[in-house]
């Protein structure tokens, strides 16, 4: 019981320490890399197999992470005035 409080707990604090720093659109995509990390994790350790499918949607992820990462992704800033012309 005491590793799962910690586990999510830890986890928890993390993510909302992600969201300050990082920002929502960041955290929320560093976030979503979590069962791509427990799948390859399983693969190292238990061996299972790989379907094509698998290794297509890591490497798009990695592609996205390393965008996201760098800051190369295309940024959608609308800035609004609020005046109507």
């Amino acid at each position: 019981m005491a590793v799962g409080l910690l586990g999510y707990g830890l986890s928890l604090v993390l993510f909302v320490r992600a969201l300050r720093n990082l920002g929502t659109a960041r955290s929320g995509a560093y976030f979503s890399t979590a069962p791509f990390i427990g799948a390859a994790i399983t693969i190292l350790l238990l061996g299972e197999p790989t379907p094509a499918p698998f290794w297509v949607a890591a490497s798009l992820m990695g592609i996205g992470m390393n965008k996201i990462s760098t800051g190369m992704a295309p940024s959608r800033t609308v800035i609004s005035t609020g005046m109507r012309s």
